[in-house]
């Protein structure tokens, strides 16, 4: 684990759900480019297997470190639904996607099949 992620995991570490931290707030606090914050905050969860949480409230968004296992419910129910979602929406994309790659080489090779 780098300092830095160390600095933003002990941030988080304070946080609450009541009061998460913006990468934003984090990147300006720390003098380092917000993806750099996003970054390394995936790699603390995804690598260091912190269960880092995310607000996506428009009143307070940002990370908290989980304080009950309601609030761990309710962050993986949301996680699930927008992979879900994600999911959804790269299905239809990629059918558009084809059906536009066939529809060209259809107009470029001059047939209608």
């Amino acid at each position: 684990m780098t300092t830095l992620q160390r600095v933003i995991l002990g941030e988080i570490r304070k946080r609450g759900e009541a009061n998460p931290v913006s990468y934003k707030d984090l990147a300006e606090w720390l003098k380092v480019d917000p993806r750099a914050i996003r970054k390394d905050v995936e790699v603390l969860v995804q690598i260091h297997k912190q269960p880092i949480l995310s607000s996506y409230s428009n009143r307070s968004p940002g990370y908290f470190w989980p304080r009950t296992p309601e609030e761990v419910r309710k962050a993986c129910g949301t996680m699930i639904r927008h992979g879900a979602n994600i999911i959804k929406r790269a299905k239809i994309v990629g059918k558009y996607s084809d059906e536009q790659v066939l529809g060209q080489l259809r107009i470029e090779l001059g047939r209608n099949d």
